[in-house]
């Protein structure tokens, strides 16, 4: 369920939980995957549980989520993938958009990866 997960927006607590934990988990899956086949250790930053999108915590954790995607970016070899940290959280419109952006890059991350 991971993958379909991420299609959720995370406007909600109950959203936001299962959105957060999935997202934290597709993390993990390619980092591991990526350790097994390149022999990189990709840096993991605590994602989950994901901040309250009010709060003053979201800003640091959409850096060091897009941090994550930017490592696996170059190992990759995928160039540079949209900018997930720039997003007004209380825009319910950018809070759409983003997650159209975000989800479709999980998921070129496993099928690159052998993960689908």
């Amino acid at each position: 369920m991971s993958l379909e997960a991420l299609w959720l927006i995370p406007s909600d607590a109950e959203r936001s939980g299962t959105f957060s934990f999935s997202n934290m988990d597709e993390h993990v899956k390619a980092s591991l995957a990526v350790f097994k086949k390149y022999q990189v250790n990709l840096q993991l930053y605590p994602l989950e549980p994901m901040p309250l999108l009010t709060s003053g915590l979201i800003d640091e954790w959409a850096y060091n989520h897009q941090a994550m995607h930017n490592d696996l970016d170059s190992v990759l070899g995928l160039g540079g993938g949209p900018d997930l940290s720039s997003i007004d959280w209380s825009d319910p419109e950018q809070l759409v958009v983003w997650t159209q952006l975000h989800a479709p890059r999980h998921l070129l991350y496993a099928q690159t990866l052998g993960l689908t």
